[in-house]
C-alpha cells in the first residue's frame, strides 16, 4: 500500500508578484515553445529574440541569473514584461518536483517566494497538473 504524498490535502499558493523569483541565482531556461510564445509577444522573430535576450550553451537557451543581476525581463516596478507568455520553468513555478519531495523543501522555499504557505489552498490535482518535469 502506498502512503499518500505529504501534500495530498493541498498547499497554499498565491503569487504576490513580489519578484523574489525573478532575482534568485540561477539559470531561466527557454523552450522550443517558450521561445516561439515569448518572441511573437515582443513582436520579435524567434532568431531575433534569442540573439536579443537568451544565451547559448550545449544546445540550451537560457537566461543567467543572479540577485545583483536580476531577470532582464523583470521590469522596475518588479513585474515580469513578458508575463503573457514566460517561459514554463516561471509559469509552472513553485509546482516544481523538487519542492514536493519533502515539505522542508516546500517551507524552504520561502526565502524566495512568499506566496507559499499563503491565500488559496490549491488541492492535489491541480498540483500535479501544474508540476513540470
Amino acid at each position: 500500500m502506498s502512503q499518500d504524498p505529504w501534500f495530498a490535502d493541498g498547499v497554499r499558493f498565491d503569487c504576490t508578484s513580489c519578484g523574489r523569483c525573478c532575482r534568485r541565482t540561477g539559470v531561466v531556461a527557454f523552450l522550443d515553445d517558450d521561445v516561439t510564445r515569448a518572441a511573437s509577444h515582443l513582436g520579435l522573430t524567434e532568431d531575433a529574440f534569442r540573439a536579443k535576450h537568451l544565451e547559448h550553451q550545449d544546445g540550451h537557451w537560457f537566461v543567467d541569473v543572479y540577485v545583483e543581476h536580476p531577470c532582464h525581463f523583470l521590469s522596475t516596478e518588479g513585474l515580469c514584461t513578458i508575463h503573457e507568455a514566460k517561459p514554463l520553468q516561471c509559469s509552472s513555478y513553485p509546482f516544481w518536483p523538487e519542492l514536493f519531495e519533502e515539505m522542508n523543501a516546500w517551507d524552504a522555499e520561502q526565502t524566495y517566494c512568499e506566496g507559499i504557505n499563503q491565500g488559496t489552498l490549491r488541492p492535489l490535482d491541480e498540483i500535479l497538473d501544474r508540476m513540470i518535469e
